[in-house]
């Protein structure tokens, strides 16, 4: 039902049914974002779960006064409730919102020209920005015409053996060539851009190898898309980890909670990064996580990508070779090489970041047949806290041609003070 006041809330119309306004009996928000001028159109905003269920958290915008509404754009796709917008000093919308079963409240902010496309150039350019297409089995994200990444949200297996969730794979170049590789011959229990263990410990019990996808499983309960800002998109996923030798009555029991935000940001510059943090909590006490029990120590976050002939390697002070055995090569690794049908160089960065442990982390590199590794914590197990999650922070950058290592240099400081 809807009432408006032409002086300032003294009076009040009669009430009316606004069809367009559609939700759930919840608390919705209202806000003036401008008054009408003779230079600028006035703007009323509306926030509410757009719908007969308390789902698909909604803005909306009125160039005359509430009459109409031509303007909508989602914010939340699932469950979702009370809502407060707010204009902000930049000139950036707000908005506070209930989600998840009133498990969180959340704050995104955006911009008029992401709602409206108000802006020519933003406008011109519609066809190149970040889109998701997400089914029950994962989610593709493109930039236009170019693809750039597929999420593997429910479990993969090579003819029932190596059964894997969680993970990136294909990984496109900025020219369409994938970079990434899923069940490669040599290491069947691979898969693109990955973060395991080979080492999860309960007390004195071992229990299963996420790295060799043996005795292992990953549940991704909740992939949530928000898109707060016009040049990014995140996944948000929440993932319990299991084992068939820790169970309870003969279920598995929840061994890990991890909540991983996957950011994917628009093109720029002939770049693109990819941000990664990693969230993992004991749902049991005297749990424990390490490498591989060698001397190598490997396991974190991994990269399986194709190895071209000629790849060059390259660290915070120039070349690197790959060892058998972990190197230090500083806070990042580059990895360039032809991986297209035309000649054309491409690569990407991968960057540690400095509120990681025991940044900055060592690598593990391979030149072929292999993955390329920030081995954290190595081979003795770290132990995991009920309370406290450990946070791991990663950045890739997939670029165009060789990159500097100033350049680089430039993009490890960006990303650090983030």
């Amino acid at each position: 039902m809807v009432a408006r006041s032409s002086d300032g809330g003294l009076t009040w119309s009669k009430t009316s049914f606004d069809k367009t306004l559609v939700e759930p009996q919840c608390q919705a928000s209202i806000v003036r974002y401008s008054w009408p001028k003779a230079s600028e159109r006035g703007r009323i905003l509306f926030s509410n779960p757009a719908g007969m269920s308390r789902k698909t958290m909604t803005v909306r915008m009125s160039y005359d006064e509430g009459k109409s509404w031509p303007i909508s754009k989602l914010i939340y796709n699932k469950s979702s409730a009370y809502s407060c917008l707010a204009t902000l000093p930049n000139g950036r919308i707000g908005i506070v919102y209930e989600r998840d079963d009133y498990a969180k409240i959340t704050f995104a902010s955006f911009t008029l020209d992401w709602l409206t496309n108000e802006n020519t150039q933003s406008t011109r350019n519609s066809a190149k920005s970040l889109q998701v297409h997400s089914n029950e089995f994962g989610v593709f994200i493109t930039e236009g015409k170019s693809k750039v990444l597929y999420y593997q949200r429910v479990p993969k297996s090579l003819d029932g053996k190596y059964l894997r969730a969680n993970y990136i794979h294909p990984l496109y170049d900025l020219d369409g060539n994938i970079l990434t590789e899923d069940f490669p011959e040599d290491h069947k229990h691979h898969r693109g851009i990955f973060w395991a263990w080979h080492q999860l410990w309960v007390g004195d019990k071992k229990i299963g190898d996420g790295w060799a996808c043996k005795d292992f499983g990953w549940h991704v309960h909740d992939v949530d898309i928000v898109q707060d800002e016009p040049e990014r998109i995140k996944l948000q996923t929440q993932v319990h980890w299991t084992s068939p030798l820790w169970t309870d009555g003969g279920e598995q029991k929840l061994l890990v909670e991890e909540n991983t935000v996957i950011t994917v940001h628009k093109a720029k510059d002939d770049a693109r990064a990819i941000d990664f943090d990693i969230s993992l909590r004991a749902l049991e006490k005297d749990m424990r996580i390490g490498g591989s029990d060698d001397v190598k120590g490997y396991g974190g976050f991994s990269t399986r990508v194709r190895l071209p002939e000629g790849t060059r390697f390259m660290g915070r002070d120039g070349e690197v070779e790959p060892k058998r055995t972990a190197v230090d090569a500083g806070p990042w690794i580059d990895l360039s090489a032809r991986f297209g049908q035309d000649e054309k160089i491409s690569g990407f960065t991968i960057l540690c970041h400095s509120s990681s442990p025991d940044f900055p982390q060592r690598w593990i590199l391979r030149r072929q047949k292999s993955m390329q590794n920030a081995a954290y914590p190595g081979r003795e197990p770290i132990p995991l806290s009920t309370e406290t999650p450990l946070v791991l922070r990663y950045r890739l950058i997939v670029h165009r041609s060789e990159a500097s290592v100033s350049k680089i240099n430039t993009w490890e400081k960006e990303y650090s003070e983030k």
